[in-house]
């Protein structure tokens, strides 16, 4: 779990590097001195990462909240997948009753 204390002791590198919080949420510290908020996450079998903004504008509170959030505003991605996933399941079929059981493509 991150701490405000530890992400106030962040030091930038030479090459960035992450600060850990959990469940995909992540700091990511630049050279420059930036500290940006990063969620990682999957969803219909591919990982996609959001950013979040940058640290102090987002606090690590605000941070949270958003990568609690994220699944529910996920959903309304979900329902339009499934519905493309569904009209091609239904196009495939339409071919296979055209063809007399054989897939063409």
């Amino acid at each position: 779990m991150l701490t405000a204390l530890a992400i106030d002791n962040a030091k930038p590198r030479d090459r960035p590097y992450e600060l850990t919080d959990g469940s995909g949420l992540h700091l990511l510290v630049m050279p420059s001195g930036s500290k940006l908020w990063r969620f990682r996450y999957r969803f219909a079998g591919n990982q996609l990462m959001l950013s979040f903004g940058a640290f102090p504008e987002v606090s690590l509170a605000k941070a949270r909240a958003k990568r609690d959030a994220t699944p529910t505003s996920a959903s309304r991605y979900a329902t339009a997948y499934w519905s493309f996933a569904n009209i091609r399941r239904t196009r495939t079929l339409d071919r296979k009753d055209r063809t007399g059981g054989c897939n063409v493509r």
